[in-house]
């Protein structure tokens, strides 16, 4: 679990709402940081005053160097991203693809049994 017990609610699809915060808090970088590390969710009106005052930090190559040499380490151990990528996807679709058939099934019942009712009708 994350240090963080903020980011832990993620784990449950949860996050913190914050309603209030201080004025300043858009100039001095702090809503980035609750949003960044904390997972906060912010309200709308928050989130276009901090478009117009705050400082956004660009963080798409944060941590690149990282990744690579983790992918890195799992190619030498053996483990092809690629392969389990695609076992994942495979995975998803025949769950995906059986639920859809037992809820077709269902329906067919359901609807065979209403038809059946409205004939004794």
């Amino acid at each position: 679990m994350d240090k963080n017990p903020l980011l832990g609610l993620k784990t449950f699809g949860q996050s913190v709402w914050l309603d209030y915060l201080r004025r300043n808090a858009l100039d001095n970088g702090e809503i980035e940081g609750l949003i960044n590390d904390d997972g906060v969710s912010i309200p709308v009106e928050t989130l276009n005053a901090f478009r117009e005052h705050g400082i956004p930090a660009s963080r798409l190559e944060e941590g690149t160097q990282e990744a690579y040499r983790a992918l890195e380490g799992l190619r030498q151990t053996g483990i092809s991203l690629d392969a389990m990528t695609q076992e994942l996807e495979d995975e998803g679709v025949t769950k995906f693809s059986q639920a859809f058939v037992q809820l077709m099934a269902a329906l067919q019942e359901k609807r065979a049994a209403a038809l059946e009712r409205k004939e004794k009708a």
